[in-house]
């Protein structure tokens, strides 16, 4: 930005915030700390806008107030949400705008723009667009000047612009062949309005206001869609998107490591993205959307982690140059298959799995949740010696799951009438393998020995059976 605008004004002095659900209280000193000056805000409880409508005070100096009050903001309040009207919500210039319905739409959102300013502002601030209307931007500000040349006289000789020099630069508004409106429009950036507004208000100071702006709600009933700045709510669909965004994180990072991906695999790693990641939109993140939508939203997280997990094992499988197993596995009828959570097995010599770290710094410590079997022990294939187990699995530690187990288990297994495995899980016990010096986005081998063998075990894939 700095080598496209020079170094004059490549600073930005508006924070631009008209969609975050609330604002918390440190929000002015953190803005003010970051160099800006002011800031434009919209989703406030619908209380506070009304009052702020009725008192004049959309536009006020912002501070978080207390005894820790920092620093301190211009922010602006938009009159109501930012989108715009359906006779001026243009997607391109189309055949079948009414333009008289245009005209008056535009007349009553520069009125309702001043509502909520101060007495005597001469300025006021309207958006142009919606979510997703400048795919076509050409064709999008095409409609938009033939708008304002219909319901303008063009450019004449009593206009000024924003800093008042003569230059015939607005358009006053009104139907052709009407009633002059007293509305001129001109095109702007947020910087300069706070900057003409500035100019017009004559040294009236604003009001301020310290504090946050939550609890935000946006649906109906509140008591369902209340976003209060922490995640509290919905926590089961929070949990969900957590876990599938993280699997899919897993799965793209490791598929990244693996060479000779087919495409069969590059789709699935696909699909399991889009469907972990939708949960990331600001409705599922916050909870603020309807049952029926965040039930839809954990529906997609779900399968998403089971599309990642499948996903990553046959990069792991690649990895370790051995099968994928079946024992989990994604369908459209059942779902994911598979009752323990897609743990990775060591139950005999010469088993091994594949531990990913799918972050992109050296981690020095980390735990990982295997089915470990009695007689054997679980060695670290980079060094060969055993690595530190625990049993008993403890809360508040972050795992790392296994990936894959070997094929020789697989062989013998037999699925009980309820789907169960009872052989598969006999013999096994939860563990929890600790691990040292994980070296960013890589892999490292554990392999199973017997549990009197204390031969080194090598790096060179012995213990992947094939």
């Amino acid at each position: 930005l700095r080598a496209v605008v020079g170094d004059a004004g490549w600073r930005p002095t508006v924070a631009w915030q008209i969609d975050p659900f609330g604002h918390a209280a440190s929000t002015p000193t953190l803005i003010a700390h970051l160099g800006y000056t002011h800031i434009v805000v919209n989703r406030v409880p619908r209380g506070v806008r009304r009052e702020a409508v009725r008192r004049r005070e959309r536009e006020f100096v912002w501070t978080r107030g207390g005894t820790r009050s920092g620093g301190k903001v211009v922010a602006h309040l938009l009159r109501r949400h930012y989108n715009v009207p359906s006779a001026l919500d243009f997607t391109g210039e189309r055949a079948d705008v009414d333009w008289t319905a245009a005209a008056g739409a535009l007349e009553a959102e520069a009125v309702a723009s001043f509502e909520g300013l101060a007495r005597g502002a001469g300025r006021a601030m309207m958006l142009v667009g919606d979510d997703f209307r400048f795919k076509d931007a050409e064709r999008t500000f095409a409609a938009w000047e033939t708008l304002l040349s219909r319901v303008g006289s063009g450019n004449w000789d009593g206009d000024r612009d924003w800093d008042g020099n003569r230059d015939g630069g607005g358009r006053r508004a009104g139907p052709r062949g009407g009633k002059r409106s007293a509305f001129r429009f001109a095109w702007s950036t947020p910087a300069e309005y706070f900057a003409a507004s500035a100019s017009n208000r004559f040294d009236k100071p604003l009001p301020t206001r310290s504090g946050s702006f939550l609890p935000y709600a946006d649906n109906w009933p509140v008591s369902e869609n209340a976003w209060v700045g922490s995640f509290v709510h919905r926590r089961e669909l929070k949990r969900a998107v957590i876990a599938s965004s993280t699997a899919a994180l897993d799965a793209g990072s490791l598929a990244a490591l693996v060479p000779n991906a087919n495409d069969v695999e590059r789709i699935e790693t696909s699909r399991a993205a889009r469907a972990s990641y939708l949960g990331l939109h600001h409705d599922a993140i916050t909870g603020t959307c309807p049952k029926s939508v965040a039930d839809d939203f954990t529906a997609w997280a779900r399968k998403g982690e089971a599309l990642a997990r499948d996903a990553t094992a046959r990069s792991a499988a690649r990895a370790l140059r051995c099968d994928v197993g079946a024992e989990h596995s994604w369908t459209e009828e059942h779902g994911w298959t598979g009752s323990d959570g897609g743990a990775a097995r060591l139950r005999e010599p010469g088993d091994a799995v594949a531990v990913h770290n799918p972050t992109g710094w050296f981690l020095p410590y980390a735990e990982v949740r295997l089915l470990v079997g009695r007689r054997v022990k679980v060695v670290d294939a980079r060094t060969g010696r055993a690595v530190p187990t625990q049993e008993r699995r403890t809360d508040g530690v972050r795992f790392l799951n296994g990936l894959l187990r070997s094929r020789s288990s697989r062989s013998r297994s037999s699925h009980g009438a309820d789907g169960e495995d009872d052989e598969r899980i006999d013999g096994l016990s939860e563990t929890v393998v600790a691990l040292t010096d994980l070296p960013p986005l890589g892999i490292v081998r554990l392999a199973a020995v017997a549990a009197g063998d204390d031969t080194k075990a090598d790096d060179d894939g012995r213990y992947a059976k094939a």
